[in-house]
């Protein structure tokens, strides 16, 4: 009774250390003084249990399925359970009907059965799903979509299934499927994710003509994208912008279209530009003369109009090699953008005079600049194999509320 009646988190926490302290010879063998399936079931598995993580865990099949025992489990984290098949997760799934929250990431032999045994056991109360690196396909999530008109988060990185034409087929199913239930799928999508699939640009029309009214969080990253036009008219043809995460790293993006997303966005009213908070541009390559990548030209394009977005507070431009060769645009970004971020990742050749920026002004400069100035406001900075030395210690250390630092392969002495 009194680990039952433990919160969801310390439970867990118990549960993790009992399952990494027990060997599968302790649950097989009878006669092993170990703990038995049984026991961990009843202590951990109970009609009161609302949350359950074995992320990460070598839990033996015999006692995930004892999962259906939680029959009120509100979130299930199975990540990473490698060996879990598909008909054995849909046949837990099936019996979860107060599910809106799974965590199926790495899970490699989940597949459709799972996902069709979750949208008609959870329907409208299924909230978030994360899929990436399953083996789903557009049969689960045609009936996902149909089916669960209050999908909040998908996330669908490194699935395989997504190519242009299954994405079409996607899409229109799933619409017409779900005028059965009357809504329009995906209508309610705060977060999606594509990271690392064949999403090409196309296919991420047609999923935002779905969700971009009420999208706040897009990751696109080393997907089939080679523009953010897409993104640009789904999102700025709206009356209210709601984006505040864009992660966009190693597309091949022109400085057209990168001035195509920005441009319009810090025209935007100030509470909504505000919201916009995370972004992340690394490692865009050079792919040709239209686009050669974030370089210090491209960085000079795109200034005015990132200096508008003071809601950002999180931003990488890691492994933009080509970055910080000249001492402007970075260090106007740096001064401008950079001070007012909580995280900054900027893995390339920056120079210590860049940082030098971050300093307050010296004795005898303009009294208004020294009255106004404020301690950068970064928590962690990452600067790995950048080209500061030992001189950016005085800027560095400017920034007073830092709690990490990342100094990996630079010249900078221990």
């Amino acid at each position: 009774e009194f680990i039952q009646s433990l919160p969801s988190e310390l439970s867990n926490r118990l549960l993790r250390l009992v399952l990494e302290q027990t060997t599968h010879a302790s649950f097989d063998a009878p006669g092993d003084p170990g703990v038995s399936v049984l026991a961990v079931a009843a202590l951990f598995f109970h009609p009161n249990t609302t949350v359950l993580s074995l992320s990460g865990l070598n839990a033996p099949a015999i006692l995930v399925a004892r999962i259906p025992q939680c029959a009120a489990l509100v979130d299930l984290d199975l990540r990473s359970h490698a060996s879990l098949s598909d008909k054995n997760l849909a046949n837990i799934l099936a019996k979860l009907p107060s599910l809106q929250r799974l965590n199926v990431k790495g899970c490699t032999k989940v597949g459709d059965s799972a996902l069709i045994a979750l949208s008609k056991a959870s329907e409208e109360r299924l909230k978030v799903v994360n899929l990436s690196l399953t083996a789903v396909s557009i049969k689960g999530l045609t009936s996902v979509l149909a089916r669960c008109k209050n999908l909040e988060v998908l996330k669908l990185a490194n699935v395989q299934a997504l190519s242009d034409k299954n994405v079409a087929k996607l899409v229109s199913d799933a619409t017409d499927a779900a005028l059965g239930w009357r809504h329009v799928p995906l209508s309610r999508l705060r977060t999606l994710k594509v990271r690392s699939t064949d999403v090409s640009d196309s296919s991420i029309g047609r999923l935002l003509s779905l969700c971009a009214p009420t999208l706040e969080r897009l990751d696109v990253s080393y997907s089939g994208l080679k523009t953010l036009d897409f993104v640009s008219s789904a999102l700025h043809t709206l009356p209210e912008w709601r984006l505040e995460k864009l992660v966009a790293s190693g597309l091949p993006l022109s400085p057209a279209t990168l001035e195509g997303f920005f441009r319009p966005l810090s025209e935007r009213p100030e509470h909504e530009r505000h919201r916009f908070h995370t972004l992340k541009l690394g490692s865009i390559p050079s792919t040709s003369t239209k686009a050669p990548g974030l370089t210090d030209a491209v960085l000079t394009r795109l200034m005015p109009y990132l200096e508008t977005l003071d809601g950002l507070e999180s931003v990488s431009l890691f492994q933009n090699w080509d970055l910080g060769k000249a001492y402007q645009p970075l260090s106007r970004f740096i001064e401008v953008v950079g001070r007012r971020c909580l995280h900054l990742d900027l893995t390339l050749p920056v120079q210590s005079h860049h940082l030098e920026t971050l300093l307050p002004p010296l004795e005898g400069d303009d009294p208004d600049a020294a009255a106004a100035y404020e301690p950068p406001r970064l928590r962690s900075l990452v600067l790995d194999s950048s080209r500061i030395a030992d001189e950016a210690a005085g800027s560095i250390a400017a920034c007073t509320e830092l709690r990490a630092l990342h100094v990996a392969e630079t010249r900078i002495s221990s």
